[in-house]
């Protein structure tokens, strides 16, 4: 299976602003720590500055940021290599959480903008679990709502996944049951 998702800022709806800012961002400092890995995160009550370089600087006095050492012996992850995309035709009603060795990364929802995440930061050298996890939805209608986790390429602006690792569909009509997809991603 082929699978395309554009990355044109046209099409990103509000959901996916924060993210596209964050990416674009040289660096991200939450109560002036420099932070990564805060993807599928909310904070209330924040202030949001950008400085000349593009950096974004978040002041949060209701939160406390803690910092761990980094463990020298995990390599790092190229960048742009595994991604999770999705696809939403217009669906209503279903919830599709998506987990990679046991945390949560992201949950997906009908309505939602279409979500392109570099999953860089949450896998580790050597074998990842990942696992899809739709939760039943008798009253689902419209489209399908489309998950994909896999290797893939960014060209030019288009993710282009290849036999994606883990894909998960949910369509009006069969999504009485709860539905899991679980798949390994082993990065070297």
């Amino acid at each position: 299976m082929r699978l395309w998702a554009p990355v044109v800022a046209g099409l990103l709806g509000p959901a996916c602003v924060g993210e596209a800012i964050a990416s674009a961002a040289t660096e991200v400092r939450l109560n002036g720590v420099l932070v990564n890995g805060l993807a599928g995160q909310t904070l209330e009550d924040v202030d949001v500055r950008f400085d000349a370089e593009g950096n974004v600087w978040i002041d949060a006095p209701r939160y406390r940021v803690d910092t761990v050492e980094a463990d020298p012996a995990v390599a790092p992850i190229p960048a742009e290599r595994f991604w999770l995309v999705s696809q939403d035709a217009d669906s209503r009603g279903h919830t599709v959480d998506v987990e990679i060795n046991g945390t949560l990364v992201r949950t997906i929802r009908s309505g939602d903008a279409t979500v392109i995440l570099d999953l860089a930061p949450f896998l580790r050298v050597g074998r990842n679990d990942v696992v899809l996890r739709a939760v039943a939805a008798p009253d689902a209608t419209g489209g399908p709502l489309s998950v994909h986790v896999g290797a893939g390429q960014n060209r030019g602006g288009t993710i282009d996944l290849v036999n994606p690792e883990a894909s998960l569909v949910r369509r009006a009509g069969r999504s009485e049951r709860d539905a899991l997809q679980r798949a390994q991603i082993v990065v070297r």
